[in-house]
């Protein structure tokens, strides 16, 4: 039988295939940045501020051309969507300090604010078919965030019957103002078109609504939110005995949505001899849930086990989370405990310390909910998501630890030798796994839990079990050279079941930095951070999307290789 001969489409010979981008994305940015203070009859006037700007470019997930996300009339090879943000930041302080009898003040006002706009390049929504309507380019909303505060701190010294020494009192008060906003995107951003898939093997078939890679912010997701806090503080310490140092804390706060918050602190310091003394502090705390968590909203491509999924992120208060069963956020608390041991003399320091801390109803997403039943979900609802999350209430954490520093110090010809280590251990559990009630609404359509495998081990495994830095640095009139060596632990590559965890292990990285003084007013610096090019381990292939993410965003110190800098610092 004769075998027929297939022609290869010529464009096989050209077509770039490498059309995922992987890593930091491009940015220019601009800082401006201020710093004065005007000595004045009753005390200093000081100002700073600055202002940011940064654009930038980054790679979504290719769209390939048999996809119903891809509008095979504009890209029939298919396309990479590039995300365009535009970040703007800007602050400003004045304030007034000096004295007014006994007392130091510092009264002052800062002001600042975040504007995040989103972007979209090289896109399309393909619900706007061939349409006049449809376009390339696509603004997709802002998220801003403000911030204002007052703060007045005194502080004066106190002689006291009992006391081996004056007591150093400090007290104040801050008043604070939060702003969050979403303001939504150009309506093709994230609108229905009407048209259905054009051509191809799915022609007929529902296209995807809204921009491709993140359909933009409607004006249902629009919102404008607003806290006001007021704490006051006071803040003691005195050496009790000729070798015990005693200090006490304590903060109230009252929050505009959360109500009140009392909080406090007491630290010691026993020195044992000269050079050496154990110190041990105890302390509560308490953290608001951020405007952000409560509601920022969005949908994006994540990818859960090598698939990529377009994923929701809705807010508390909205109807599709609050019908999955979604809860007010209210806030976290915790308390701390740590001792330990200090040493130093000219020549040598040592300081080791070990720590607990535990947190309540910590704030966390959620699994991913996904599956048939939360696609119907979202179909119900014209929403483009096939799977959902929000941030809740109700992990239980406890983190102990143990940091090691140590400093040598050594006179050589001309300069200085500074031989430092330190040394982190770090393991976390959540320590009420398995007790967390999941909503019954979610029932109806997937049989995941609230705090699954996954986020599981995002909390307790996710990050380095240790990290350790030594270095060396000698130190001269004109120039100083270092070098430091950087241990980094292993870390669990988080997943849905244990089959597809993968373990990433121990590496090394070395730093170095040569600067020299080129003027009295001009230094130099040149630098390379991981000098050795070192990667993480290689993810494993039903992990990696086809081989496309060789290396995981979970590696404790990146996998961008071999950071090459020069700096120059300048005195006016």
């Amino acid at each position: 039988s004769a075998s027929a001969t297939v022609t290869p489409d010529p464009r096989e010979a050209s077509f770039n295939r490498e059309n995922h981008r992987i890593g930091r994305g491009e940015f220019e940015q601009i800082s401006m940045m201020f710093n004065g203070s005007f000595p004045m009859e009753r005390g200093t006037f000081y100002t700073f501020g600055g202002f940011n700007t940064r654009n930038g470019e980054s790679g979504c997930y290719y769209r390939r051309a048999q996809d119903n996300r891809t509008l095979r009339a504009w890209y029939p090879d298919g396309f990479l969507p590039l995300i365009s943000p535009e970040l703007t930041d800007t602050s400003f302080a004045a304030g007034m300090k000096g004295l007014i009898g006994d007392y130091a003040y510092d009264i002052s006002l800062t002001t600042g604010g975040n504007d995040f706009a989103w972007g979209m390049q090289n896109s399309h929504n393909a619900t706007y078919g061939t349409s006049d309507g449809q376009q390339s380019d696509f603004d997709l909303g802002t998220l801003g965030y403000k911030q204002t505060s007052l703060n007045a701190d005194f502080t004066t010294v106190v002689d006291m019957e009992g006391f081996a020494g004056p007591v150093n009192l400090a007290f104040g008060l801050e008043l604070r103002s939060e702003n969050y906003t979403i303001e939504a995107g150009e309506e093709a951003g994230y609108a229905d078109g009407g048209f259905d898939v054009l051509d191809g093997p799915s022609a007929g078939s529902g296209a995807a609504v809204g921009c491709q890679c993140l359909p933009g912010l409607a004006p249902a997701n629009e919102g404008d939110r607003d806290r006001d806090a007021l704490s006051v503080y006071v803040d003691a310490e005195a050496d009790v005995l000729d070798n015990l140092m005693v200090g006490v804390a304590i903060r109230a706060e009252d929050y505009s949505d959360f109500g009140n918050t009392v909080n406090g602190k007491i630290a010691m310091r026993y020195e044992l001899q000269e050079n050496l003394a154990l110190r041990a502090s105890l302390s509560t705390g308490f953290r608001a849930p951020a405007l952000q968590e409560a509601y920022f909203s969005s949908i994006a491509t994540n990818f859960i086990d090598g698939i990529p999924y377009e994923v929701g992120t809705f807010p508390v208060d909205t109807e599709p989370a609050l019908a999955l069963g979604a809860r007010n956020l209210e806030p976290e608390t915790s308390s701390n405990l740590s001792a330990g041991m200090t040493f130093k003399n000219d020549m040598a320091s040592l300081a080791i310390d070990a720590y607990k801390i535990t947190v309540e109803d910590r704030i966390g997403l959620t699994e991913t909910f996904k599956g048939s039943g939360m696609v119907q979900f979202f179909q119900e609802r014209n929403i483009a998501a096939a799977a959902g999350r929000w941030f809740f209430n109700g992990i239980d954490t406890e983190t102990n630890g143990l940091d090691i520093v140590s400093t040598l110090n050594f006179d050589i010809s001309n300069g200085h030798l500074l031989l430092k280590s330190a040394m982190n251990f770090t393991d976390t559990e959540v320590t009420n796994k398995g007790e967390l009630e999941t909503p019954s609404n979610l029932a109806d359509y997937t049989s995941q839990v609230l705090l699954g495998r996954a986020n599981t081990v995002r909390y307790e495994n996710s990050g380095p079990d240790h990290v350790f830095q030594f270095s060396a640095m000698v130190q001269k009139p004109t120039c100083n050279y270092m070098v430091k060596l950087n241990n980094w632990g292993e870390v669990t590559i988080p997943s849905g079941t244990e089959e597809r965890e993968q373990v990433l292990s121990s590496k090394w990285t070395v730093d170095a930095e040569y600067s020299f003084q080129v003027s009295s007013q001009t230094r130099l610096s040149l630098g390379v951070n991981n000098a050795f090019d070192t990667y993480s381990d290689k993810t494993i292939k039903r992990n990696s999307f086809n081989g496309i993410f060789q290396h995981s965003g979970y590696s404790p110190f990146g996998f961008n290789g071999r950071y090459l800098y020069a700096r120059v610092d300048m005195s006016l």
